[in-house]
């Protein structure tokens, strides 16, 4: 059949089609009772529980998120568990446990604007030494009432030299892991042809958790990270580990290296970072 008349059209009943004139504002106003209505019962319970489970929250990250051998990283936390374990781990060949905080205490503070931080309160600091192997490093911040929630945070440690260990650097993109993040708040990467563009936050902070994306990466997510590295160290490789923000703040520091690898897709760079 082909169809001269251009408007929209709504089929009721069975095999009834006609144009929609007055019955597409009836039929909008209804749309949203009918869902309810039609919906599984099992779909319509998990949406009467998805207020009740914002009532518990884990959320940590590590800052600074790069930081060389002396220096401190600090691990900051929020939360409505009582009692959070951390486990920090090396990203290699195998995820090397290293150190692991059995206790600190859970205490919730809201993130009120994640696009410029979240400041949560530091609940414990790590000295870094040379017992920490170059590399990417995750934490894991785990509720010790529930060992199944846990959040991530990644961090990587530097030699206190660069090129001291390695002729070799790879440069993470942590920038783009970042605006990647919706955790706490809006990310900045939707595309103009993605819901939400217009919405979009125009700037991202470290300060806050990140989880989501520490999942996709641990998950193989194509823009650099674990599986990138477990083939270098598998293949004999050792190099030491740079980030794009250590490119912003040193755009010397390639110069202490004869090959430097930007792993993936590193889609964020200052001016810094181009001319290093």
């Amino acid at each position: 059949m082909r169809r001269s008349d251009t408007r929209p059209l709504v089929m009721m009943g069975k095999g009834t089609l006609f144009p929609a004139f007055k019955q597409n504002a009836c039929f909008l106003l209804l749309a949203p009772l009918l869902c309810l209505l039609l919906l599984p019962r099992g779909n319509q319970q998990q949406v009467e529980q998805a207020g009740a489970q914002t009532a518990s929250y884990l959320g940590g990250y590590v800052f600074p998120i790069s930081a060389k051998w002396g220096e401190d990283v600090d691990f900051h936390l929020s939360t409505t568990a009582s009692k959070v374990k951390i486990e920090i781990f090396r990203q290699g060949v195998v995820q090397e446990k290293v150190a692991v905080v059995e206790e600190v205490k859970g205490t919730y503070f809201p993130c009120h604007h994640s696009e410029v931080g979240c400041f949560f309160p530091k609940v414990y600091s790590l000295t870094l030494d040379s017992r920490y192997r170059p590399g990417l490093y995750l934490a894991k911040f785990i509720n010790k009432d529930a060992p199944t929630e846990e959040d991530l945070a990644y961090f990587v440690v530097k030699p206190d030299q660069p090129g001291s260990l390695s002729q070799i650097a790879v440069v993470l993109p942590l920038n783009t892991w970042e605006v990647h993040n919706f955790r706490d708040g809006r990310k900045v990467y939707p595309s103009p042809y993605e819901p939400g563009y217009e919405g979009r936050a125009r700037t991202a902070s470290f300060l806050r958790p990140w989880a989501d994306i520490c999942y996709n990466l641990e998950l193989g997510y194509p823009i650099g990270g674990p599986a990138y590295i477990w083939w270098l160290e598998s293949q004999g490789y050792y190099p030491e580990y740079l980030t794009d923000v250590d490119l912003d703040r040193d755009p010397a520091i390639l110069s202490h290296y004869r090959v430097g690898i930007s792993i993936a897709h590193h889609e964020y760079w200052s001016w810094n970072m181009r001319d290093s």
